[in-house]
């Protein structure tokens, strides 16, 4: 998966434009898609008491994971990845400088049109903010296929200290939906340094 940075740099000529058009159309209307705007969602999870702290690499963030989850090596901006119980399946936190003027808003109404342009197939589930310990966070869960692997995704974005912190889980689609309670969970564990 290409980091954020990665994705805005590659696409951001193709953004302007269509914000634009966007703009420009907006007395005759504008597609609910096209301007991506999230909806606010309830999220009342608990960390379980035997879930494993795991610390990024320079200690920026933490999460709890069941402790059969196993941390692998990283590199760049990738600063944790753990494998799953599942085959297949992993987690990883990314932490990036955030643009200027980068906002959560902006990164949420902006990422699924990146996304587009990165995966022919791309196929938005679920785009929403949620509230982590009174921190606004984005939530988008989406389908997509790369290098021949068919993989349903749930990102998490935070934008902090102007940094963006991004929690990246993938999975088959068909073990999605058994892993995804145990997913947010961990989300409800995000640690950030104050």
């Amino acid at each position: 998966m290409a980091s954020l940075a990665e994705i805005l740099k590659k696409h951001a000529s193709q953004a302007l434009p269509a914000a634009v058009a966007c703009v420009m159309t907006l007395a005759g209307g504008c597609d609910d898609r096209a301007t991506n705007t999230p909806s606010l969602a309830t999220f009342d999870v608990s960390v379980p008491a035997n879930f494993i702290r795991h610390s990024a690499r320079g200690g920026q963030m933490a999460i709890r994971t069941p402790p059969s989850w196993r941390e692998t090596n990283t590199s760049g901006t990738i600063v944790l990845n753990l494998r799953t119980d599942m085959p297949g399946s992993s987690i990883n936190l990314q932490v990036l400088p955030a643009g200027p003027g980068e906002t959560l808003g902006k990164t949420m109404e902006s990422v699924p049109d990146q996304l587009r342009h990165e995966f022919a197939d791309f196929k938005e589930i679920k785009n929403d903010l949620i509230f982590l310990n009174d921190l606004p966070v984005g939530r988008l869960v989406y389908e997509a296929s790369r290098g021949g692997f068919h993989g349903k995704l749930m990102q998490i974005f935070i934008t902090k200290h102007k940094k963006d912190y991004i929690l990246t889980f993938t999975a088959a689609p068909d073990q999605f939906d058994e892993e995804e309670p145990v997913v947010e969970q961990v989300v409800a564990s995000i640690e950030i340094e104050k």
